[in-house]
């Protein structure tokens, strides 16, 4: 229409639109950066990089073609949506990513659907062979759902966290499969209430 084109070229017009796209990229790059440097653990707040990425990609058709062609901005995995979880793990491009699923229950629930939030975890934890790291806190209704996702080999991981909220008489022990008993690069592993029930094969962890 011609609206938008006036506003596409009042857009153009601007000093900012005149800077090279790795330039532009690079700022991008800061600011998804500077915000997951600021993200609160445990909070909605874990969506800080991906609203941040796509905040800067709703800024104007040319904003969002760089930042849709600059795989590093879409590697932070928040597991809140599954709509948004999807559309990550394909603009990340080769990328490995790093997630962060909370699938336990929250003190303040009035933003929170732990429905959508599992859908997001089923849908991020069955691409596990592209994992750099990640976060996952359950109870035992949403462990049941999203565990049997991390039964797979997770050749590219180096960091996770595994956490499973203290209940009354809780299942703590973790499948002979976990991981697909086969991730070489990993480095470290934290498990709360939980512990193998087999030998685990990481030759690097510490």
């Amino acid at each position: 229409s011609y609206d938008r084109t006036l506003r596409r070229n009042h857009n153009r017009s601007q000093p900012v639109s005149r800077l090279p796209e790795e330039i532009l990229s690079a700022c991008f790059a800061f600011a998804v950066g500077a915000a997951w440097g600021e993200l609160v653990y445990g909070s909605r707040q874990r969506l800080r990089p991906a609203r941040c990425a796509l905040g800067l990609s709703h800024v104007c058709a040319d904003w969002r073609r760089i930042a849709f062609n600059y795989p590093t901005l879409w590697t932070n995995i928040p597991c809140t949506s599954r709509d948004i979880t999807k559309l990550l793990l394909t603009l990340r491009g080769s990328l490995p990513v790093d997630v962060n699923a909370r699938l336990c229950k929250l003190k303040d629930t009035s933003a929170h659907d732990p429905i959508d939030d599992e859908a997001a975890a089923i849908e991020a934890f069955t691409h596990l062979s592209v994992f750099r790291s990640f976060d996952l806190s359950v109870n035992a209704e949403s462990r049941k759902v999203v565990e049997p996702c991390i039964q797979h080999p997770a050749p590219l991981l180096e960091k996770a966290v595994y956490v499973q909220k203290r209940t009354r008489g809780m299942d703590g022990r973790l499948p002979a499969e976990f991981l697909g008993n086969r991730c070489p690069q990993l480095q470290s592993l934290r498990l709360e209430n939980l512990y193998p029930t087999a030998p685990f094969s990481a030759q690097k962890l510490t």
